[in-house]
């Protein structure tokens, strides 16, 4: 294989995305011939030993955070089903950020093998360079993947699937999941759908919130049994492995889909005053509307500052 000049601050640099076509033909020693010797946005030659995803750390939850609070910084990695070599795919992503010469890039940090957090000068910059690294075709085993770029910590994820158990029920997992949260301040509506995979309910849920909840933990118990609980990651879908959507909006894989059950819960922080009874699980087939009504008192007395009119029942206890 022929040898590629090299690149140096005297040449024009363009944006290559139209020609970042990588195939998997090429070897680490090719790669590493194309690198740059001045070494620019912090990329430093990469041996093959070094790509054991074990040897490379992950980010602590001190530096994403950091990284979400700063503003300029993104997200960029591959789907999930990616896993063969997920080490050298990621050395690959990273040589290809580095050949588009996106302005702004200043560093290129790894997590391990599961993404790269890329770090801009601005927000400008960045969200222009979210859209050319979207246009990226990188190939994994001679099949197209989509690399997935978002803002930093941005998208929070507002669905989780729930590993249930043959005669679990969406109601099972609604009430599960109500008293999960019954010591916590969260409060949310929240609906519940089985996983149907070629025609058939294979036993898993999938729960979309309408506000990001918490996570309290990889178990839940439901009919006195622990299940497994996965929040899925926000714009990406493990349905097609597409991004821009989750599995809960997935309309384009013929294997798997949710059957939606109709209406809403809701999940309501508690209050010393009330009493918990069945009447605070509302039915799956009561609309969102009834449920508002019936329950609105309640998510009313959860905003600060909100104090309940008496009632007959008050008065009754207060002359008591």
């Amino acid at each position: 294989m022929a040898k590629t000049k090299r690149h140096t601050h005297k040449q024009k640099r363009t944006n290559i995305t139209e020609h970042a076509d990588f195939e998997d033909g090429f070897s680490i020693e090719d790669w590493l011939d194309l690198t740059p010797g001045d070494q620019e946005n912090d990329l430093i030659a990469t041996s093959p030993a070094s790509l054991d995803p074990t040897t490379l750390p992950e980010l602590t939850k001190q530096d994403k955070e950091y990284l979400s609070k700063c503003g300029t910084a993104a997200f960029v990695g591959l789907p999930k089903h990616v896993k063969d070599d997920r080490a050298m795919e990621q050395f690959r992503l990273r040589l290809t950020l580095h050949f588009l010469y996106l302005r702004g890039l200043s560093k290129i940090i790894p997590s391990s093998s599961s993404f790269l957090a890329a770090v801009f000068g601005t927000v400008q910059d960045r969200d222009a360079a979210l859209i050319e690294i979207r246009k990226i075709r990188f190939s994994h085993r001679r099949l197209d993947v989509d690399v997935i770029a978002q803002p930093f910590g941005d998208v929070k994820t507002r669905t989780w699937t729930i590993a249930g158990g043959p005669m679990d029920t969406p109601r099972d997992v609604a009430i599960a999941l109500i008293r999960e949260f019954q010591h916590s301040n969260f409060a949310s509506m929240f609906q519940v759908a089985e996983v149907v995979t070629h025609g058939y309910r294979d036993g898993n849920f999938a729960v979309r919130f309408d506000d990001p909840p918490p996570f309290l933990g990889k178990w839940i118990t439901i009919n006195n049994q622990k299940r497994l609980v996965k929040p899925q990651p926000a714009q990406i879908c493990s349905f097609c492995m597409g991004q821009g959507h989750d599995l809960w909006d997935c309309d384009q894989w013929d294997e798997q889909e949710l059957q939606h059950a109709e209406g809403k819960w809701i999940i309501v922080p508690p209050q010393d005053d009330v009493k918990s009874d069945e009447n605070e699980f509302d039915d799956v087939s009561t609309s969102e509307s009834e449920i508002k009504t019936r329950t609105g008192d309640k998510r009313r007395r959860s905003v600060p500052g909100y104090k309940r009119s008496k009632t007959s029942k008050d008065r009754q206890r207060d002359k008591d």
